[in-house]
């Protein structure tokens, strides 16, 4: 016990390799979690929320506590 911080490394199976933009919400899923998102300081654009660190873990239907399933958006990959 050193005081160091602590890294915790996630498993690669666990990583999103190619992360969207952001997601999409419906007003409905909006109006469940705003007040979740709001106390993380996760700033939307009405039912839009782009990408942060906090945000795939909150949303992304692969996370194990995601607060709601939301639509990736991949239109910023071009491609």
């Amino acid at each position: 016990m050193s005081g160091a911080p602590t890294t915790i490394r996630p498993n690669p199976a666990e990583v999103i390799q190619d992360p969207p933009c952001g997601y999409r919400l419906t007003a409905g899923q909006y109006a469940e979690v705003k007040d979740a998102l709001a106390l993380h300081g996760v700033r939307t654009r009405g039912t839009y929320v782009p990408l942060r660190a906090l945000v795939p873990l909150l949303l992304d239907e692969r996370a194990p506590y995601h607060l709601t399933a939301g639509e990736p958006d991949t239109a910023c990959r071009g491609g």
